[in-house]
């Protein structure tokens, strides 16, 4: 199992993102997009819930720093 954490899913990543997600699945990819603004990815995300994650904001004060299976990164 990969994983892969995407920094940044503005416009230009939106080919990338759609990439990833259809191939996290069969090849058992975990992926992790971080964003500033990770509102408009919750959509496209939940669809795939079961390999792909929102990251909060990387500004944000309340960033969790816990990996897929809840330990911390950190």
């Amino acid at each position: 199992m990969s994983r892969i954490l995407l920094l940044g899913a503005g416009r230009s990543a939106s080919s990338l993102l759609h990439y990833l997600l259809h191939h996290a699945a069969p090849e058992g990819w975990q992926l992790t997009v971080a964003d500033v603004n990770p509102d408009h990815l919750s959509a496209t995300l939940a669809a795939h819930a079961a390999y792909a994650r929102p990251w909060p904001s990387i500004f944000s004060k309340r960033l969790s720093c816990t990996s897929w299976s809840g330990r911390p990164i950190l």
